[in-house]
């Protein structure tokens, strides 16, 4: 009785899936706006923000994980989290953003915030590891940390995997924008719409299912009615998050403080912030790398 529980279930969960990307075909081969659009409604509909009381029943570690995402998600506010290449405006025109639905969190002894103190813990280290006086300038404290790692792996303090959220559906600010999080199962209709992964033939470039590149540089811009979409950096697969994507946070253990590790696009950085009254305040954010 168990395995034709678990075999009904699984057939569902299948048929569900086929579902949804059926409605997307189908809104396609009917150039149909109308249909896409209430595509995402749907979505948004059916996937809801976790709930005040919900939230109150979980943990003090992943309530304060879920207000300092919202402190720190601002995908029309992109300048906040860095100075992007691809600006600041990247989601002014979408309809829908499309937010993450996982993070890993962690916990260290201490997070380091500030550029001064980083500056002068590095600036120790080079010294000392220095057979002669040279010039410390900005550029050569980057160079010693991306070497060497971060200021905790300097000294020793381990950041600790603690939790991951696997259902994550923050409340977030949308400035009227739909928002949508990015379950398994509109991930995957997504993807199959799109073709997910590629592979080449006489140098010619197909996708799976077998499609062009014009096929499939339309069925992008028949999504991008609603969403942005960038393709991976490095091939074969989709970004179809609307950035920036918090994938770690990492608590003080005090949890007074926290540093959230992000991506935006093809770049990354780190965002530090502080907890008063309760409440998360961004202290600073900067891009330290890009792919």
């Amino acid at each position: 009785m168990k395995k034709i529980l678990i075999i009904l279930l699984l057939f569902f969960c299948i048929l569900d899936y086929a579902q949804a990307q059926d409605i997307l075909e189908t809104a396609y081969k009917k150039k149909s706006k109308i249909m896409l659009n209430d595509f995402f409604r749907n979505w948004q509909e059916e996937i809801k923000p976790i709930g005040k009381d919900e939230l109150l029943s979980l943990s003090d570690t992943i309530q304060n994980t879920y207000k300092v995402f919202s402190a720190f998600y601002k995908p029309l506010d992109l300048i906040s989290v860095g100075n992007s290449e691809w600006g600041d405006s990247i989601y002014q025109n979408v309809k829908t953003l499309i937010v993450q639905n996982s993070v890993k969190i962690y916990f260290v002894d201490k997070v380091y915030y500030t550029e001064e103190e980083t500056d002068s813990i590095v600036t120790c280290f080079i010294k000392k590891s220095a057979t002669s006086e040279k010039v410390i300038d900005r550029r050569r404290i980057n160079l010693y940390l991306e070497a060497s790692g971060s200021i905790n792996d300097m000294l020793g303090y381990k950041e600790v995997l603690t939790d991951s959220i696997m259902d994550f559906r923050p409340n977030v600010n949308s400035q009227s924008k739909r928002i949508t999080y990015l379950v398994p199962k509109y991930n995957v209709a997504l993807n199959n719409f799109l073709g997910n992964s590629y592979w080449k033939v006489k140098g010619k470039l197909y996708f799976s299912p077998n499609r062009g590149r014009r096929e499939v540089e339309k069925r992008k811009a028949f999504l991008e009615d609603e969403v942005k979409i960038w393709d991976g950096h490095w091939g074969g697969y989709w970004q179809l998050l609307s950035y920036p994507q918090a994938y770690s946070v990492v608590f003080d253990k005090d949890m007074e403080y926290a540093k959230v590790y992000f991506r935006l696009v093809y770049q990354g950085g780190e965002a530090y912030l502080k907890k008063e009254n309760g409440n998360w305040t961004v202290l600073s954010s900067r891009l330290t790398w890009i792919e």
